[in-house]
């Protein structure tokens, strides 16, 4: 393991303006932002926000900008943002590559640590992070080094390792994302070749307690107030959800979608009982926002499709805490990327911009 002992900070409001914005009133809004390639954001204890848009950018509970931050590991490498969790503390936690950082509420770095491949030049890459209930943070990704190449690395508060693991089964690819189980375990999703789904459950010090693999492709798992899971992906150009149970039996599945193109991103249980889905649509050749709200039996409650260049691509979609919606992603059109695309939903999935 290694870190790094000098991190250059530079305050970054110029580096992300606001393109385009509109509201309805503070529940239903939309914002563009320029040079915010959007890819997660994590929820603040202030009712606001914080985007990875390649640097950091805090908005308010109302979509406008806060501060912004950049942070160069040297004059010509600067760390980039893809992902980033809430933690208890109001701070929050990000993994990129082989690193792992820990911020506090203001965006400042308060630990971060690197855990490097030792055997090859090719990074490890973690594609997800979840804090533990011991406050420490377990994170899933892929292993160059080993014929194992799923890898979970668990680290305590302080990103000490506690322990890591590599998993192997045949075609196996990368693990996509984790949760944590009622019990101190862990959920996590990964994908396989040909063309499959292969979940695991495991106990709080990474072995195995099932492994099932299924058809298709998955992107994303939650835990859910059952102590089950719920899986997001693809199957046949089509969102793809199934629940499972705590053994890992598909209690259902169900998959929605056309001729469009659909994939599945992000899902989330809703306070009541229920899931939201962040997917892509291509409904005219080029992709929009796609956006479900599902019944805890996998029924449409409703579903909203926002798009308004030649390309939307959505990554994280979430309920807030005032019981709306708020989907995140990126812009594009012909001449390439715009920026950001902020969507704030109410709890009817009712925008300002329609959808």
């Amino acid at each position: 393991m290694q870190s790094l002992h000098r991190i250059f900070l530079s305050f970054a409001f110029f580096l992300f303006s606001v393109t385009w914005a509109t509201k309805a009133d503070a529940q239903t809004w939309a914002y563009t932002y320029n040079n915010a390639f959007a890819r997660s954001f994590a929820l603040s204890q202030d009712g606001g926000y914080l985007i990875a848009a390649e640097r950091l950018l805090k908005i308010d509970s109302s979509g406008s900008p806060v501060w912004a931050k950049s942070y160069q590991l040297s004059p010509t490498e600067r760390m980039v943002f893809s992902l980033v969790r809430e933690t208890s503390d109001g701070g929050y936690i990000s993994a990129r590559s082989e690193r792992l950082v820990k911020l506090d509420s203001f965006g400042s770095i308060t630990i971060q640590k690197s855990y490097p491949n030792p055997i090859t030049i090719n990074p490890d890459n973690f594609n997800d992070v979840v804090q533990t209930a011991d406050g420490g943070y377990a994170a899933a990704g892929d292993s160059s080094w080993t014929a194992e190449p799923f890898k979970i690395l668990k680290v305590d508060e302080n990103l000490n390792v506690q322990w890591h693991k590599s998993y192997y089964v045949s075609g196996a690819l990368t693990a996509v994302s984790i949760d944590t189980t009622d019990n101190g375990g862990f959920y996590v999703a990964g994908n396989i070749n040909p063309a499959g789904a292969w979940i695991m459950k495991l106990d709080s010090e990474g072995t195995i307690l099932w492994q099932k693999t299924f058809g298709n492709r998955a992107e994303f798992i939650r835990r859910t107030s059952d102590g089950g899971a719920i899986v997001a992906g693809s199957i046949n150009s089509d969102v793809w959800i199934f629940k499972l149970d705590s053994n890992g039996n598909i209690q259902w599945q169900k998959s929605y979608g056309g001729k469009n193109g659909e994939g599945a991103r992000t899902i989330e249980q809703t306070v009541d009982g229920g899931y939201i889905v962040g997917a892509d649509t291509v409904p005219n050749g080029f992709s929009d926002y796609l956006v479900l709200k599902l019944s805890s039996t996998g029924s449409v409650q409703w579903k909203k499709t926002f798009g308004y260049s030649t390309g939307e691509h959505l990554y994280e979609a979430r309920q807030t805490v005032d019981g709306g919606y708020i989907a995140v992603g990126e812009m594009n059109n012909a001449a390439g990327f715009l920026g950001g695309f902020v969507v704030k939903m109410d709890a009817n999935g009712a925008s300002c911009i329609g959808g």
